[in-house]
């Protein structure tokens, strides 16, 4: 689970002071370019590749969430109105500047970038020993514009790799790569394909989806106690998906 990411894979890195570990939560990198970026790394260095599951649902406020400290057993959801807000020990989670307080707790020992600021300036300051390095460039070009926005893929990897270089020649240690969420491309959804929401009260819509609230399922959707996924709330019973891969919208790919 990526609720675990961080507790399991960085946290062993800073237990002693002196080891220099590099985070990197990258909007949307999925497995499968996760793959090809650690084909292309195991040329270079030594690398390890595991798969990791985000949590539902898979957007990018919920999956950045779990990514951070304490995520692994005090990561929870609420709904207000219709806004979505993860919650970590009941404190907002859901904003770059929320979820970077959380790392605080390493005081000095801890700094945070964008992978583009980096890129242009990777000097750090003395005694820094975890350094978060964020990417949202996958996630925001593929849904303003997806067929005109696949170089992005490839551009992102370079990038990566090129901060890899920058900071093994700072004596980082070890870096890991994680991903929030990945994506399906479903180039072959037509305009008028829709899916019809189920009977019962959904506030809250996770990219035309997945539905959260209350309510029945049916021949058309897979509705599922919230529990059973993973999600813990108390305001959320239950979650709505299709069973086919179309939208709630028409006109949606």
């Amino acid at each position: 689970s990526n609720l675990s990411v961080f507790d399991k894979l960085v946290a062993p890195y800073l237990k002693e002071r002196g080891r220099k570990v590099a985070y990197f939560m990258v909007d949307a990198l999925r497995y499968e370019l996760g793959h090809d970026l650690f084909r292309r790394l195991s040329q270079e260095m030594p690398v390890e590749i595991s798969a990791s599951c985000a949590p539902l649902p898979s957007i990018t406020p919920v999956g950045m969430a779990a990514l951070v400290p304490g995520a692994q057993y005090h990561l929870s959801l609420r709904l207000v109105g219709t806004e979505l807000r993860p919650l970590i020990k009941g404190t907002p989670v859901s904003s770059v500047k929320e979820r970077m307080s959380f790392f605080e707790a390493y005081g000095d020992r801890f700094a945070h970038r964008s992978l583009a600021e980096f890129y242009a300036d990777p000097s750090l300051p003395a005694g820094i020993e975890l350094l978060v390095l964020r990417s949202t460039d996958i996630d925001s070009t593929l849904e303003s514009a997806t067929e005109l926005n696949l170089a992005q893929l490839p551009r992102t990897l370079k990038q990566i790799r090129q901060a890899l270089a920058k900071l093994k020649e700072q004596g980082f240690a070890a870096a890991i790569i994680a991903a929030d969420h990945g994506f399906l491309l479903n180039f072959g959804a037509d305009a008028g394909d829709v899916c019809a929401k189920p009977s019962g009260n959904w506030p809250f819509n996770a990219h035309d989806r997945m539905l959260l609230g209350n309510g029945e399922g049916g021949a058309a959707n897979l509705v599922l106690p919230a529990s059973s996924l993973g999600i813990k709330s108390d305001t959320i019973a239950r979650v709505a998906t299709p069973r086919s891969l179309a939208p709630y919208s028409s006109g949606r790919l």
